[in-house]
């Protein structure tokens, strides 16, 4: 909901920040979200007495975390203009962290499944060579096209 009290954490692998409604409904937060840090992509801290933030409504030790989910808005408020500036520094430094670690661990997927492949393909070549030089001593010097359709057959 807008303007709750709310308790924020992250998780125990510090890669998603939580938050829930002090509010209980039937012993449950009244309100409850989950936002992994890698999908923050900016943590826009408005400017008092701006017209943005008039527009906006934004007032107050206010600050947005801009994510990858469309329709959606995260805003935080602190006690002060000072804790807000802490936690935004904070939150932006550790979704940085999150988000080049989050790539890292893609691209070693990436390189994981590439290098994975081009090992299958080296087995493959080597097996292929092994057949042919099988075939090749089969056959002999005067063995020609009989034997090479002849072992095609088998191995088929």
């Amino acid at each position: 909901g807008q303007g709750e009290m709310c308790r924020v954490s992250t998780t125990a692998d510090g890669t998603i920040i939580t938050w829930q409604s002090l509010e209980l409904v039937n012993n449950m937060p009244k309100t409850s979200g989950a936002l992994a840090l890698s999908e923050i992509t900016g943590v826009v801290k408005p400017s008092t007495g701006t017209v943005s933030a008039w527009i906006s409504g934004l007032s107050g030790p206010v600050m947005i975390l801009q994510h990858n989910t469309p329709n959606e808005t995260v805003k935080l408020e602190a006690q002060n203009d000072a804790m807000r500036d802490e936690w935004a520094d904070a939150i932006k430094l550790v979704t940085d962290a999150a988000r080049t670690s989050h790539a890292d661990a893609k691209e070693q997927r990436h390189f994981s499944r590439h290098a994975a492949k081009e090992l299958e393909l080296m087995t493959k070549r080597q097996a292929a060579e092994r057949r042919k030089k099988e075939i090749m001593q089969s056959m002999g010097k005067g063995g020609g096209m009989k034997h090479a359709a002849r072992a095609m057959a088998e191995r088929a």
